[in-house]
């Protein structure tokens, strides 16, 4: 079925292509696609669906009678089908760029953008090397110290009823994404204090505890297997005094009985409103399209439907691009704000939720 579908999108791409004519916006797709392997990786499904929910976008906008072209490109994982994508003649004309996935791939991109002074937007990356000296490139991804950044002011916003426990976990090393979250709330002179796991295996927990604020636990750790071994103990703690996990998005569906708090660049699953898309997606590829959270249809939806409400006016009045990039775009999964870095970087997403469970 997935191999059916990148035949059939990749047809559609063509025919989007064929059918523009006098000055489309014209936007370029970088992605793994794997058409041409025999045994495809099935983890590069989820740039199939990825690749489904752009098409579904610019169909959506050439209904409104903006005259689109689509140019895609399965790089697959290496830097010379990167190279060779780079070198079509097509790209000479090309208005924005998505992707691609792997960061080999996304330093040639980068460089290539500045060159051309083509906007790109890389949805898969957390950390760009130069991106604040490269005012072409977008990222969707918040990156550590945006999200550290976020969520820091959550809590020093509420720093009188709150003590923040650090929990050394047997990790080889920190990672980046809690380093910053940890010297954030330092540099805000938070409420701070600190246990070890094994600490906690000893039911010592209490110790550390405050009878009268909200306890926010902080393992320095990103892996959910680490945390398992203490959750007995936490949810023990919970009964008796406040106690909330600052927890990780991609933990969110593991049996944690503890109260959590993360954050994340995408809605709460209850709020995103994504029935008129499925009804549509189901018709336009006589299929349902792919669960799951983050689920990548939605994901190419969003950023797809972002480019063209940013491109279209950059092409056809470039006064209003400044306006429209200001602007907090809302799509079915995740809302959009870009914010610049400095006077000659490139841009991240700066639209994180703070969600509590």
């Amino acid at each position: 079925m997935k191999k059916n579908l990148i035949i059939l999108c990749l047809l559609i791409s063509m025919t989007i292509a064929a059918q523009t004519e006098d000055r489309p916006v014209r936007v370029a797709l970088f992605l793994p696609l794997q058409t041409e392997v025999t045994k495809r990786d099935k983890n590069m499904d989820r740039f199939v669906d990825f690749y489904s929910g752009a098409l579904l976008a610019v169909y959506e906008q050439q209904a409104k009678g903006h005259k689109i072209e689509v140019f895609t490109y399965d790089v697959g994982k290496t830097t010379h089908q990167m190279y060779v994508a780079l070198d079509k003649a097509e790209m000479e004309h090309i208005d924005m760029a998505i992707g691609p996935a792997y960061a080999s791939q996304v330093a040639i991109m980068a460089e290539w953008a500045l060159q051309h002074q083509v906007l790109t937007l890389l949805p898969f990356s957390s950390e760009i090397p130069g991106i604040e000296r490269n005012p072409y490139l977008m990222q969707f991804n918040p990156s550590y110290e945006t999200e550290a950044d976020a969520m820091a002011l959550t809590l020093a916003n509420r720093r009188d009823d709150i003590r923040c426990i650090f929990i050394s976990a047997p990790e080889n090393s920190i990672p980046q994404s809690i380093r910053c979250l940890q010297q954030r709330l330092l540099d805000m002179q938070m409420e701070c204090v600190y246990t070890t796991v094994k600490h906690i295996m000893n039911d010592s927990l209490a110790d550390v505890m405050s009878d009268t604020k909200e306890n926010i636990l902080l393992m320095n750790t990103e892996r959910f297997a680490n945390l398992r071994p203490i959750l007995p103990q936490l949810d023990r703690a919970a009964m008796e005094r406040q106690l909330t996990l600052l927890s990780r998005y991609s933990w969110r569906n593991e049996a944690i009985g503890t109260k959590q708090i993360y954050s994340t660049v995408f809605r709460q699953e209850d709020n995103v409103d994504d029935m008129s898309f499925d009804a549509e997606y189901r018709y336009f590829f006589a299929q349902p399209r792919t669960e799951g959270a983050p689920n990548y249809d939605l994901l190419g939806y969003d950023l797809m439907s972002y480019v063209l409400k940013t491109s279209i006016p950059w092409i056809t009045d470039e006064s209003r691009y400044g306006e429209v990039m200001e602007q907090v775009f809302q799509g079915v999964q995740s809302d959009i704000l870009f914010t610049r870095i400095g006077e000659h970087g490139g841009y991240y997403n700066t639209n994180i939720h703070i969600i509590r469970q």
